[in-house]
């Protein structure tokens, strides 16, 4: 063992080590860091410590996504729409973590239109427990005018749409051809 040599820890992807310093062995010769954080990205990390003179030496360690903390819309619907018809491109949720990794959750995922409007079809869809993602398929505005959707779960922060122009149904006669 031996005493005083320098130590300098190199954690990978974006990860830290306190104390952020090269630390000296003790008698034993082992240098101790006090934490290693690891990067924010979900997958395997490493961590390198290194001395002038000496083989490096790597620690592996993998991380996984934290539970669902946020959403965010990975499909946005359709920017226009017409009053109670399907809207043509429908959004889908994506479940994230604190550091806005997709991560996996079966959490139930509502939408509520803004005010001037209202929505009709499926309001309320759970994430897939494996890739938490939520995907709509039916909703419709019924209404006029400019609005915006957004989407909530319990215990994690909201996601609200782009605006969304919505513009009166055609009328149409008793055959349903338009007039």
């Amino acid at each position: 063992p031996v005493a005083g040599a320098s130590v300098t820890f190199s954690p990978s992807d974006g990860g830290e080590v306190i104390p952020p310093t090269a630390i000296a062995t003790d008698a034993s010769g082992i240098a101790t860091v006090t934490a290693w954080i690891l990067g924010p990205h979900p997958g395997p990390q490493t961590l390198t410590a290194s001395s002038a003179g000496l083989t490096s030496v790597v620690i592996n360690a993998t991380s996984f996504a934290g539970p669902p903390a946020m959403l965010a819309i990975t499909t946005q619907p359709a920017t226009t729409a017409e009053s109670g018809v399907a809207l043509a491109q429908q959004p889908v949720i994506q479940l994230l973590d604190h550091s806005g990794n997709p991560t996996a959750g079966s959490l139930s995922v509502s939408v509520s239109v803004s005010a001037g409007a209202s929505l009709a079809g499926t309001t309320s869809v759970v994430a897939d427990p494996v890739t938490g993602v939520a995907s709509f398929t039916d909703l419709k505005i019924v209404g006029t005018g400019t609005v915006s959707l957004t989407f909530s779960a319990p215990g994690v922060q909201s996601a609200t749409s782009g605006p969304i122009t919505v513009s009166s149904a055609p009328s149409s006669d008793e055959t349903g051809a338009p007039f």
